[in-house]
């Protein structure tokens, strides 16, 4: 079997392995199938076998890599609530945006009353100010609050779990400020690697603390490979302009280390008599590299891109060595191929697959266009090859891109031909210049640093320049899973039909043209349909009726603005539901845990209205303003029961408005039915706005039932339950937070009524779906609703 058949086998395991229930006797198959493969060796069967086995491989590799055994007394205090006392060693140390520190710390114990617990894992602590006092390899002791990650569990969400089980960190927590962290002693051993991690400490510390200018993250990013301190503006600035692949240490950086060192070592090696017969430097000064561009591999933070990179590299010194060729492409499967074997989890990265996608765009379309570039004078063929191999990358980038940033850079190829040469040729040689003089001037160094910020700088005004222009802005695009899998198909085709046979080339344009096709045109029509959205402790549901109208009731918010609920959780699931248009997005009342994700959904998706239950002059000003920037129609609701019902379905809108009302039970209340079932959204009504509710009936059946105010002991649903016996309830609600939400007497309350609750922090993302006489119930679980 050759290698891109065993790789795809073993990546279609790990691809699978987050949709599958997996069982501990599971593991044995891979070593049953092992055994028949020795028997099966001459066979025709042999192929079958192995194809088997990576499969199956890649699946237990996935379950092995991803569980985590946590005691019972961890737990408690994982779940507490309360600062307890940790104590560990300092593994990596990288920066957050206006001064902030990331700390992972490993071997670990924390204290309780009971004593100490050692952590089967690694830490990860934020605080927001840096302390200059630590280093990577100290032993702290520090005062947190810990809490176990846990994902939104919502279509197209980002797996934080997996992000941080992939390295090893089973918890997170958050100190105000490193002061309160106290080094009570040094455990560095006195080894390369720890003195690499400590001078990437200092350089990291010198070039933010001693650098005003606000590209100093920048060069700390190509310096040390740390992008946490880039801001947010200009990681927004990096998407928009396609730039962000050059300040994330790659194959492009190593490559310049590598030739720089060569270039060098080349010099003194010939410059030394050591004879007239001496060996040719291609062959004895590769192999002398290898440990520093494994020292720089360290320096720069272990990127997998540089990782990747790194084992390219030390395969063509192998093969030369050996006086051996092989196709770049081949090459790459092989790194790709080590890598997933000794990390599993990394197949599941955005860096992972941009790095490996981009570097295979290179190595197969590049050669289409390099032939062709041959008999240009040289001021073509440079410019020309760069743009090829740019267009090469971006191309195979692409689907990639929409799908973990849902961003398409239009500007993209042509900042990066005046990028890439500015940063090759001029920025990394200062940086690395700069990198190597701190090691005996530190002020050179520093000046050096401020050198390249100020390139830096003038270039970004550049970039800003050209990416807020009328014809290069990037556009927002949320995308299913089937669009995005279209221009992978056509792609594919379109290269496939090139390198094919005659009479392979009918066979794969029918498969693929039925293949596109049947992704459209297999979709049946949606019925009603409620989906509730885990957005923590916050409100927000999704409404589409049978005519492909949707609608977005609330889009929850966190009250912190580090992390935008609308940006984050909302869009990439409307997006990964095929949504791409909303009827109207509907706040039900102007609280931040309904509230704060519409801003974003407003900025980047077609809205047709804006409906709410107050004026517009009661709006928050953050709402007010996107609405007047997107000249999206406001409608306001008056008091009692609004008709909107169309086609076979009956919507409708009720709100109560008085002068002493508290704003929750000023919330516009929703009812939607189809046949005989029917949907009542009671939003955070409290005990007088359900009073008032109840006297003004839906016409219609309830047998599903939104639990007011996330089961708040304020609200009170029993006069909803004995009204309308819904049968079926849902509470939208954060896991463990600090309100106490769903109070136990309100559970208690719906049991007696014999109603089903449905709860999204226990439950994740729910979704209803009308048969006409009942809902058919599904919970987003590993990947799908199920």
């Amino acid at each position: 079997m050759k290698i891109g058949g065993g790789l795809t086998s073993y990546g279609a395991g790990l691809s699978a392995a987050p949709f599958l229930y997996w069982f501990e006797l599971f593991h044995s198959f891979p070593f049953i199938l092992a055994a028949l493969a020795l028997p099966a060796a001459r066979t025709r069967l042999f192929p079958v076998v192995m194809v088997l086995f990576l499969f199956l491989t890649g699946l237990s590799s996935y379950n092995v890599f991803i569980s985590h055994d946590i005691p019972s007394e961890l737990k408690k205090s994982l779940s507490s609530h309360q600062n307890i006392r940790i104590e560990g060693t300092i593994r990596t140390l990288n920066s957050r945006p206006e001064n902030g520190l990331r700390i992972d710390l490993e071997s670990v114990v924390v204290e309780n009353g009971n004593g100490t617990i050692p952590v089967p894992g690694a830490l990860r602590i934020y605080a927001d100010i840096d302390n200059s006092d630590i280093a990577p390899g100290n032993r702290v002791r520090l005062m947190a609050r810990l809490r176990p990650p846990r994902n939104f569990a919502t279509p197209g969400g980002f797996d934080y779990v997996r992000y941080l089980q992939r390295r090893d960190i089973i918890a997170t927590g958050y100190t105000e400020q490193t002061a309160n962290l106290a080094v009570i002693a040094d455990e560095v051993k006195e080894s390369i690697i720890n003195r690499i991690r400590r001078w990437r400490a200092r350089l990291r510390q010198q070039i933010l603390s001693n650098i005003d200018s606000e590209s100093a993250p920048l060069v700390n990013a190509l310096t040390t490979g740390d992008r946490g301190a880039i801001t947010q503006q200009q990681r927004q600035l990096l998407a928009q302009s396609g730039l962000a692949h050059l300040f994330a240490i790659s194959g492009l950086h190593i490559g310049l280390v590598a030739a720089f060192l060569y270039a060098l070592c080349r010099y003194v090696y010939l410059a030394i008599p050591i004879g007239q017969h001496k060996p040719p430097p291609r062959r004895i000064l590769p192999p002398l590299l290898v440990p520093f561009l494994f020292g720089y591999m360290i320096l720069t933070g272990s990127a997998i891109s540089t990782l990747r990179a790194f084992i390219m590299l030390v395969a063509i010194v192998l093969l030369c060595g050996m006086a051996r060729r092989s196709r770049p492409f081949d090459i790459l499967l092989v790194a790709a191929f080590i890598i997933l074997v000794a990390d599993p989890l990394a197949l599941f990265e955005p860096s992972f697959q941009l790095s490996f996608a981009g570097a295979a765009g290179i190595a197969l379309l590049f050669p289409l266009w390099r032939h062709r570039l041959a008999d240009k004078p040289l001021y073509l063929r440079y410019p020309l090859g760069l743009l090829a191999a740019n267009l090469s990358a971006t191309a195979a980038t692409m689907p990639l891109v929409l799908m973990h940033f849902h961003i398409l850079a239009p500007a993209g190829p042509l900042l990066n031909m005046l990028a890439i040469p500015l940063v090759s040729l001029i920025i990394v040689p200062i940086i690395l210049v700069a990198t190597l003089c701190q090691l005996f001037s530190a002020p050179l160094s520093l000046l050096l640093f401020k050198s390249a910020a100020v390139i830096l700088s003038m270039f970004f005004t550049f970039c800003h320049t050209i990416v807020n222009s009328d014809y290069l802005n990037a556009v927002t695009i949320y995308s299913s899973s089937v669009e995005i899998l279209v221009p992978i198909i056509l792609a594919a085709t379109l290269f496939l039909l090139y390198r094919a046979t005659e009479q392979w080339r009918f066979v794969i344009c029918g498969l693929s043209i039925f293949i596109a096709i049947s992704a459209f045109a297999f979709q049946s029509p949606r019925p009603l349909t409620v989906t509730v959205l885990d957005v923590g402790q916050g409100d927000s549901t999704l409404l589409q009726f049978p005519n492909n109208k949707s609608y977005l009731v609330d889009g929850g918010g966190l009250y912190s603005d580090r992390f935008d609920i609308g940006e984050k959780v909302v869009a990439p699931a409307l997006g990964a539901l095929g949504i791409d248009r909303l009827e109207a997005v509907i706040l039900t009342h102007d609280h931040p845990d309904h509230r704060k994700g519409l801003v974003y959904i407003l900025k980047h998706f077609k809205v047709k209205e804006f409906w709410c239950g107050q004026s517009a002059e009661e709006l928050h000003p953050d709402l007010e303003e996107v609405l007047n920037a997107k000249k999206i129609p406001y409608r306001q609701f008056e008091p009692g029961w609004q008709d909107l019902s169309t086609g076979t379905s009956l919507f409708k809108i009720f709100t109560i408005r008085t002068v002493r009302q508290k704003k929750n039970d000023q919330s516009l209340v929703l009812y939607a039915a189809t046949g005989n079932d029917g949907v009542l959204l009671t939003s955070d009504l409290e005990k007088e706005g359900i009073r008032m509710l109840v006297s003004s009936a839906p016409p219609g059946p309830v047998n599903l039932l939104k639990i007011p105010h996330h089961g708040s002991r304020y609200s009170n649903p029993k006069p909803l339950l004995n009204t309308y016996a819904p049968g079926l309830s849902f509470i939208s609600v954060g896991y463990n937070n600090r309100y106490k939400h769903p109070d136990p007497t309100m559970i208690e309350q719906i049991k007696k009524s014999s109603c089903r609750i449905d709860r999204t922090d226990l439950d994740g993302s729910i979704r209803y779906l009308t048969t006409g006489n009942g809902w058919a119930i599904t919970h987003w679980k590993k990947g799908l609703f199920r």
